[in-house]
């Protein structure tokens, strides 16, 4: 073969190998899916669901959720419908979520959206404590481990029986006094902890009923 042939023969083989990668180029383009369209974002004090639909390309196969939030665990999910609920959140936390479109193993481009978590009830007050009176009784607490996520603004405290109770505007640990109880009669109390959202009736009943079987006295 001469040196022409030779050469015309390199300009074909050059030029089929452009015109494969093009196509294949362009195939690849066709099976990316689109970005998707976030319609909902909502949630609990531990739960984030987010809806949303397919954008233009080609069809996802399916999905992948990522909630990401400071100081907090990543969470992720991979779903083949257009929504997905992502538990085991944190309380009153801003979570960026970001989804992903994938169509048999080509991803499209991440959307995102963040969504802040509710904040949930208080946890019980600590260290309870009950000193029976001349038809009342003082009833004491210590601030709960954790505020749910938000301030803490009332305690109160109500009786069994009779439902006497006395409440303080306060976040932090104090006491009040019942009153308007029957003197030589047992009573039990319980410690209810308000935040800015919800209640939540503490579990300290049993505790507080063993410190105020001493029965009310009337002094003389």
């Amino acid at each position: 073969m001469s040196n022409r042939f030779w050469a015309q023969g390199r300009k074909v083989l050059a030029v089929a190998a452009v015109s494969t990668l093009i196509l294949s180029s362009a195939s690849f383009a066709a099976a990316k899916p689109g970005k998707v369209k976030i319609t909902t974002g909502t949630s609990t004090s531990s739960a984030i669901t987010l809806k949303w639909a397919a954008g233009v390309g080609a069809t996802p196969t399916k999905y992948t959720v990522t909630c990401k939030g400071t100081g907090v665990a990543t969470v992720t999910k991979t779903v083949t419908a257009k929504s997905a609920l992502m538990s085991g959140l944190k309380p009153n936390t801003s979570y960026a979520c970001a989804i992903i479109a994938i169509a048999k193993t080509v991803k499209g481009l991440a959307v995102t959206k963040t969504v802040r978590t509710k904040p949930t009830v208080p946890s019980a007050p600590l260290n309870p404590m009950a000193v029976p009176g001349d038809a009342k009784a003082i009833v004491s607490w210590s601030t709960p481990a954790s505020n749910g996520g938000s301030p803490i603004t009332s305690f109160t405290v109500t009786s069994t029986p009779g439902g006497r109770t006395c409440t303080v505007m306060m976040g932090i640990g104090g006491s009040c006094t019942v009153t308007g109880l029957n003197n030589n009669s047992t009573y039990s109390f319980s410690v209810v902890a308000t935040n800015r959202s919800e209640e939540h009736t503490s579990e300290l009943q049993s505790h507080l009923n063993l410190v105020c079987r001493l029965l009310l006295e009337k002094k003389k």
